[in-house]
């Protein structure tokens, strides 16, 4: 297990800042550097799937050129060194752009706090631009949701929304599908009825999980909330969405017509891009004060 001060390719491990299914992500630099955030796999370099999900990961992320994605940097393999001593085998890594923030999970509001609306509106339309940067450059995210968007230079009045994580980015070739590599990996409240039914994939896939996300940032929960992923699945594919008002009264009722467009079950009945969703959101709710529920102080 690496431990802070140990180095990766010249990269000085200084603290972690989170962990994932097979990798491990590190604030780290190399002297007179920028500092990055190192992801580091969990497992050696001759896994052969880790090592081409690595390599996809790079190569799909390099292809987006938005100032909202967060950019690849590096990449390659190295073991961990401490003490000038290699201690473990070589491992794949990416170097990433480190955005000093927290996740859009967050901003998640729970009971009676309610949602950040000059915070989350921003983000939201931030992280439409980039999803959108990602579609024209020929890239499927394929995990958008609220733990993949990062939220830098936050404070009371605005943030900005960073979309991160292209773990499971594939190429968007017409006719996508979904890119099998022995691990089927899913968000399930954010995926769309052709990811769960492993049909053909388009950018309205993402636009799906990016409404999804916006949902529960307005709401505090995701459009679909039952207590099993089976549950949740049989809604996605056959459930009319929830109205937003009734989870939080005080929004604006004419928002139960645009999220019930956003995650419509046929990928061409959604809006055709991530920013229209967003800015139809942002002009909805720009003058919207929210307001604690009843019983409430």
């Amino acid at each position: 297990m690496p431990e802070i001060g140990d180095a990766v390719a010249g990269y000085v491990l200084l603290r972690r800042l989170g962990h994932g299914g097979t990798a491990d992500v590190f604030l780290a630099q190399r002297p007179g550097e920028q500092a990055v955030a190192l992801k580091l796999a969990r497992r050696a370099a001759e896994d052969t799937r880790i090592n081409q999900r690595f390599q996809r990961e790079f190569d799909t992320a390099g292809r987006v050129h938005s100032p909202h994605a967060v950019a690849a940097i590096d990449h390659g393999e190295a073991p961990v060194v401490r003490a000038g001593r290699a201690v473990d085998v070589a491992r794949p890594w990416i170097a990433l752009q480190y955005v000093d923030g927290r996740p859009a999970s967050a901003l998640v509001p729970h009971g009676t706090v309610e949602p950040e609306l000059t915070v989350i509106l921003p983000v939201l339309v931030d992280t439409g631009r980039a999803l959108d940067a990602c579609h024209r450059a020929g890239v499927l995210h394929r995990d958008v949701k609220p733990g993949n968007i990062l939220v830098g230079d936050w404070d009371q009045h605005s943030a900005r929304g960073y979309l991160s994580d292209f773990g499971t980015a594939q190429p968007l070739v017409p006719p996508a599908t979904i890119l099998y590599d022995g691990d089927l990996l899913l968000s399930v409240p954010y995926a769309a009825p052709e990811l769960l039914r492993a049909q053909d994939l388009c950018p309205q896939t993402d636009g799906y999980a990016f409404a999804a996300t916006a949902f529960q940032l307005l709401t505090g929960q995701p459009p679909f909330r039952r207590s099993t992923d089976l549950a949740i699945r049989y809604a996605q594919l056959h459930a009319p969405v929830p109205p937003p008002d009734s989870v939080r009264r005080w929004l604006p009722s004419g928002l139960t017509a645009v999220f019930r467009k956003a995650l419509a079950k046929q990928p061409e009945d959604r809006y055709d891009s991530c920013s229209r969703l967003a800015e139809i959101l942002r002009r909805a709710l720009r003058d919207v004060q929210p307001s604690p529920p009843r019983g409430g102080k």
